[in-house]
């Protein structure tokens, strides 16, 4: 039995029981909370119908059992996945920076030695606090918690900011990040949520490295008086037609195995999905097996 299956489990005999117990026309109710697989909670109520009837819940107990069923099943389909992801990207990192952390203190390591452990150590606290902020705004998201702040910045600048974060990450694959920007009007600066945006276009070129084994990455960025456009594409390996709508649900990638070989939850095109909606803006994906992605969006300016 995992996590959900216990929960759920407890869940309902608690709700039988109380039933169980309840006389009729009662002044005493259960307040029950639903969790579905995509984060929703979902309240009802269940009390007495009244003295010319023993339990209106009779049937609503069976209701409930159905539903938690149905949650339960739905799940226990998602858990291993979520967990086996969680759980990887965070001990993975924490055993490799434990470990090197640990030879560090060996005496007779040349600089060479050291210099690499140290980069090793560097890369892995990158990757668990990519996967700490990536959880966290997945949290403040879900919960309603982000507010957009529209600043005066220029795009220019972000995008090269963006592109600097990733090189040593793209030199590593031997990829090229390659940019184009293209200006409508002399003045280069725009008006909209800096950290919102960066995230989006941040999320998308990290995916797109991720699933890119040769070629490059491009950034093309069109800025408009009332819109900005961005294109990110790759080179990589694509998706399939049947999975495409799994890219933007939670905690998903297209290879799920337990012994898959890219890093990371699952979130980041999740997110910035969510973020490019929040900014009243669109997106779309598209994608050929084996020949790359396009991940494109536009969110209005000022």
């Amino acid at each position: 039995m995992n996590i959900v299956q216990l929960i759920n489990y407890i869940q309902k005999k608690g709700i039988l029981s109380f039933i169980k117990r309840l006389k009729p026309a009662s002044k005493y109710q259960l307040k029950v909370k639903l969790f579905h697989e995509n984060g929703e909670i979902n309240e009802a109520m269940v009390y007495p119908s009244g003295p010319e009837k023993n339990l209106q819940s009779t049937s609503y107990k069976i209701n409930i059992g159905r539903k938690l069923k149905r949650i339960n099943e739905s799940n226990s389909k998602a858990d291993p996945f979520f967990i086996a992801n969680i759980s990887h990207e965070i001990r993975t990192p924490m055993n490799a920076i434990m470990g090197f952390s640990g030879m560090l203190n060996e005496a007779d390591l040349n600089a060479d030695e050291r210099k690499g452990m140290v980069d090793i150590i560097n890369d892995n606290c990158l990757r668990l606090l990519n996967t700490v902020d990536q959880l966290a705004d997945y949290s403040l998201m879900k919960h309603n918690k982000i507010t957009p702040a529209e600043t005066d910045f220029e795009v220019a600048a972000m995008i090269e900011d963006i592109c600097d974060t990733y090189k040593f990450k793209a030199e590593e694959k031997k990829l090229k990040i390659k940019t184009e920007i293209c200006h409508e009007y002399e003045d280069t600066s725009i008006k909209t949520d800096y950290d919102l945006l960066k995230k989006i276009v941040s999320y998308a070129v990290d995916n797109a490295i991720k699933f890119t084994e040769h070629g490059c990455v491009k950034v093309v960025c069109k800025c408009k008086k009332t819109s900005l456009q961005f294109w990110v594409t790759d080179t990589g390996i694509g998706i399939p037609k049947e999975k495409i709508s799994l890219i933007f649900k939670e905690f998903r990638q297209v290879e799920e195995s337990l012994t898959r070989t890219y890093q990371g939850i699952g979130l980041g095109l999740t997110l910035a999905a969510s973020f490019i909606t929040l900014l009243n803006g669109d997106y779309k994906l598209r994608s050929n097996l084996n020949k790359g992605t396009v991940f494109y969006f536009q969110i209005p300016v000022s």
